[in-house]
């Protein structure tokens, strides 16, 4: 019988970034349900926008017409949110830290994507992947994610990136996410796999 590692009301938690209203160092984010008037954003600052429920940055928008991009995905009937674009992430990237039972184990950095052209298939291309070591700042924030985040995951990872004065903001936290990047440090996988096993014989 197939069995959950990360408990059923944790990914379904997690799966709708609504959850950044309730984490610490988060990423200034603007929620607008589906028929809300996107009004209120200066058009001349570049923004994010995307649905609150998505993967792959599907219908994912960089633009200084937030608006349009916010009625964009209401006509799919989904919550649009806005953030604004933080340049340091075209430089420094993403900062994704993996954490496994409880532990840090690794971390990666993600190259920015929403500079690049999409595919064919509306998506854009895949991360561009380096293994690093994340900074003092950046353990803490992550930690500070974590403990204010429902408990009970056996896997989790914390997605960084720089704020505008160079300080570590949350982007997403992801415990419903396979893309663990155990290829990066020659231990995580083993760190997973006695995770899982401590989480089988527990449940």
């Amino acid at each position: 019988m197939p069995r959950l590692v990360n408990p059923a009301p944790i990914i379904e938690w997690s799966t709708d970034k609504r959850y950044l209203a309730e984490l610490p160092h988060a990423v200034p984010t603007t929620f607008w349900e589906a028929g809300a008037p996107p009004g209120g954003l200066p058009a001349a600052q570049k923004w994010i926008v995307k649905p609150t429920v998505s993967a792959g940055a599907a219908d994912t928008y960089a633009t200084t017409e937030p608006a349009a991009a916010v009625e964009k995905i209401h006509a799919l009937g989904k919550t649009a949110m806005v953030q604004p674009y933080l340049d340091g992430i075209d430089e420094r990237g993403e900062t994704a830290l993996l954490y496994f039972a409880g532990e840090h184990s690794h971390a990666v950095r993600k190259a920015a994507v929403l500079t690049s052209p999409r595919g064919a298939d509306g998506r854009y291309p895949v991360n561009q992947l380096t293994a690093r070591e994340p900074t003092p700042d950046e353990r803490r924030v992550a930690d500070e994610v974590l403990a204010a985040a429902p408990g009970g995951w056996t896997y989790a990872r914390v997605d960084l990136v720089p704020g505008d004065d160079g300080q570590p903001l949350l982007l997403e936290l992801e415990l419903a996410e396979p893309s663990l990047f155990l290829g990066y440090d020659e231990r995580a996988a083993r760190r997973f796999a006695d995770a899982l096993v401590a989480a089988t014989l527990a449940g």
